[in-house]
């Protein structure tokens, strides 16, 4: 026996705690418009039908049942399809069905999160409707709207833009910076243990470009969705967490070669890593593709999902110990403030930490 069809304009209440909530069923061809209003939650966070974002969550990529669509998001799917195949609903929407089929809706939650979600929202449908035409937005004035949009949902970033330009400012102008710059770049790789302090050098530079182009893309994925053909604008989001990355190497590597005692090969060396790491962030997602599908044949692919999350933790760790040795009057010593030649004495009061 089929499922009843939708009835127009029944409001049908909808419980944020059930996984699968059915409304009944479409033909295809049919144009339905669906809105919703109420306030349901989860844990500690109430919302609408829209949904909220969990920065947190995201970051430690616990992706709900749909991945890049907020979290509590009215969504709406056949019973018999994927959870990646459902569409959004939200506050209100028209969608225009390919096939006929019982409709399923849902809060997007993690699988197995239903159990604390509380409240219900009220769904009504309507028969017709017209999907929203894009707007249109050229020119001067619609650039301008992008950008401020933009900046408005990624408030984190300038600050991370700040402070790697500002890094980046002191190593090729400022006289401390110079002469730190100028007392790594002398040293003779060889020589114990000049060598082991251009390694830490380049170390700590590449932690610093990491931080900046992943903490900038985990804010912009956050706030826009895993789906990168949603991005507005998409090309200023797609880049500006790359160049943040690897702005780093190229401040550095042009401080050493303004440098008139240059080591040549040391600059040769980082802009290799510089541009090894510029590579890997654009190929990123085909070499992430390769490895999850290599790790889900060896019945792996939970090991691999776990590594984004020990990342951030570690990454939170260390920010939270060098926050505390400050507060506690015990601030951690950089490797390569030790004493050195008078060429590059002014390099170990270089305030580092």
């Amino acid at each position: 026996m089929g499922a009843d069809p939708l009835e127009a304009g029944q409001e049908i209440r909808i419980p944020s705690g059930e996984r699968d909530v059915a409304i009944g069923a479409v033909s295809g061809g049919d144009t339905w418009s669906f809105s919703a209003a109420g306030k349901w939650s989860t844990g500690f966070v109430r919302c609408g039908p829209d949904g909220y974002r969990n920065f947190l969550f995201d970051a430690l990529e616990f992706a709900p049942r749909v991945p890049g669509a907020a979290r509590l998001k009215l969504m709406g799917k056949f019973q018999d399809e994927p959870d990646s195949a459902a569409f959004p609903i939200g506050a209100g929407c028209t969608q225009t069905f390919a096939r006929s089929g019982e409709l399923v809706v849902f809060a997007n939650d993690q699988a197995d999160g239903y159990a604390d979600n509380r409240g219900a929202v009220t769904l009504t449908a309507a028969p017709g409707g017209i999907a929203p035409a894009p707007v249109e937005d050229g020119g001067v004035s619609g650039a301008w709207t992008r950008f401020r949009d933009a900046f408005s949902r990624t408030r984190g970033i300038p600050v991370i833009a700040a402070f790697v330009l500002g890094v980046s400012w002191i190593l090729v102008f400022m006289q401390q910076g110079q002469d730190l710059v100028r007392g790594i770049g002398e040293d003779d790789f060889l020589q114990y243990p000049s060598g082991l302090l251009q390694i830490a050098f380049a170390v700590t530079l590449l932690f610093l470009a990491i931080q900046a182009w992943s903490w900038s893309r985990i804010i912009i994925d956050s706030n826009y969705g895993a789906d990168r053909a949603d991005w507005r604008p998409r090309q200023l989001l797609i880049w500006t967490p790359r160049i943040l990355g690897a702005l780093p190497f190229a401040a550095t590597a042009w401080a050493l070669w303004r440098n008139p005692a240059r080591n040549t090969w040391f600059v040769l060396a980082l802009i290799g890593v510089g541009l090894i790491f510029f590579i890997f962030v654009i190929k990123r997602q085909d070499i992430q593709s390769g490895l999850r599908r290599r790790a889900a044949a060896r019945g792996m692919a939970r090991h691999f999902d776990l590594i984004q999350r020990y990342w951030v933790i570690f990454a939170w760790r260390w920010r939270a110990s060098r926050w505390l040795s400050r507060r506690c009057g015990r601030p951690g010593s950089a490797p390569w403030a030790a004493p050195r030649s008078s060429s590059s004495a002014s390099a170990s009061s270089f305030p580092l930490s």
